[in-house]
């Protein structure tokens, strides 16, 4: 894994471990970015990055058409096809599991449901799910210091493309035409 993603990774179960929550699910495709570099759009399909906070060991579970998109060879590709429950799945990678940290947001109360039901009746052992999504939007708060120049750069395109078109833009010209000069 590349260096800026080990280290958030390390923060991520640091405080993990602080707040006692020995495994995660993170089911936000952009968090999943932040955290491993890797770009997924799952559209109505199941992904999740399930991390052992104990050994940061990282799992990601996603539909079998995403094989071999990821590059990263640190965290394990766990696939599940269009005939298997990808909740049933996730319960066999959790095994026991006392306490699950979750982002609440981003996790539908259907699968919440279904998923304590399932690690549940597996483990004949509650299991209480936890939010995790403000230690996350705290981590991506603060920008490390190559986001900083991302962000610089960013800003003067933008800077850039609006200076150019900024003489073409006036009363009758239309959102399509200024597109146009800017893609020109």
């Amino acid at each position: 894994m590349q260096n800026k993603f080990s280290k958030r990774i390390d923060r991520l179960t640091q405080e993990l471990r602080n707040r006692g929550i020995s495994k995660t699910l993170v089911t936000n495709s952009s968090n999943i970015f932040y955290l491993t570099g890797i770009e997924i759009v799952p559209q109505e399909r199941f992904i999740g990055l399930v991390i052992s906070s104990q050994c940061n060991e990282l799992q990601l579970i996603i539909p079998e058409l995403e094989k071999g998109d990821m590059i990263d060879n640190e965290i394990l590709e766990v696939l599940y096809n269009d005939n298997e429950d990808p909740l049933i799945v996730l319960t066999d990678i959790l095994g026991e599991c006392s306490l699950l940290g979750v982002e609440k947001i981003f996790i539908t109360l259907l699968r919440a449901e279904t998923l304590k039901r399932y690690l549940e009746t597996r483990e004949k052992c509650c299991c209480d799910l936890i939010e995790i999504g403000d230690i996350l939007d705290k981590m991506r708060l603060y920008k490390e210091e190559n986001e900083i120049e991302d962000i610089k750069l960013a800003a003067n395109y933008i800077d850039e493309i609006l200076y150019s078109v900024k003489n073409k833009i006036k009363v009758g010209v239309t959102e399509k035409q200024i597109k146009y000069e800017i893609l020109r």
